[in-house]
């Protein structure tokens, strides 16, 4: 994959997926809530590589304004999910990291500041990828460019807006997915599943849709200019955008 996953999975999916537990040194005595970091294969700040964050298992030191690093600056910056995470930029590496509310500096929508965190984990996202279970996650506007997603169970997954172009998605269970908007331009969709999928008003130019199962799927004002649709599967309740018919598509 030439370009990572940014923040594909919600934090709480990374977790569950991972099996993650709180180390007694951290969870002893305080609630915490779980949060996401973009960092270096060294564990250096994407934003400020003169801070490292500790290895899993450790507390940050506690920082305030006066920190002088770029990083610390008014506190430490945690993803709650996949949208604060992907706002820098493409993501190879991420941190699981614990924080308690008392240390919350500022809340925003998609990222908070605190003045201190615990890491609990260090997750290479390339390798969480391939055949994931995804059923039902909310990666609305996710950064997933180049993503290998082959095989992997979107099943009722909502991905409206998001970037999906030259996405390998061959064999993808997409059932019931939330595709409204997506950009789904040269993506690889060989063999995908996408019955009952809402693709209403995506890009699926030069798209790769041969033998991909799109019974009962919703194409309502999609752009399949230079799609494959060779050998896809179709019934009467696929929804074609106005004045298309599938034959017209075959290269």
């Amino acid at each position: 994959m030439s370009a990572a996953l940014a923040g594909y999975l919600a934090v709480t999916q990374i977790a569950a997926r991972l099996d993650l537990t709180l180390p007694d040194d951290i969870a002893a005595g305080c609630h915490v809530t779980l949060g996401v970091r973009a960092v270096r294969p060294d564990g250096r700040s994407n934003h400020d590589s003169s801070f490292r964050w500790p290895w899993p298992g450790s507390w940050t030191p506690h920082v305030n304004a006066d920190t002088s690093t770029a990083e610390c600056s008014y506190g430490l910056h945690i993803a709650l999910g996949w949208r604060g995470l992907s706002a820098t930029g493409p993501v190879h590496v991420c941190q699981i990291v614990a924080y308690r509310e008392s240390d919350v500096a500022h809340r925003g929508s998609c990222k908070i500041r605190v003045s201190m965190a615990a890491v609990l984990d260090i997750v290479d996202v390339h390798h969480l990828a391939r055949d994931a279970d995804l059923r039902g996650a909310d990666l609305r506007w996710a950064d997933l460019r180049w993503a290998n997603l082959r095989d992997a169970d979107l099943s009722g997954a909502d991905l409206r807006c998001a970037n999906l172009r030259d996405a390998d998605l061959s064999g993808a269970d997409l059932r019931g997915a939330d595709l409204r908007g997506a950009d789904l331009r040269g993506a690889d969709l060989r063999g995908a599943d996408l019955r009952w999928a809402d693709l209403r008003g995506a890009d699926l130019r030069t798209a790769n849709l041969r033998w991909a199962d799109l019974r009962c799927a919703n194409l309502r004002d999609a752009d399949l200019s230079g799609a494959d649709l060779r050998g896809a599967a179709h019934d009467r309740w696929t929804t074609w955008p106005t004045g298309f018919t599938p034959t017209e598509q075959a290269p």
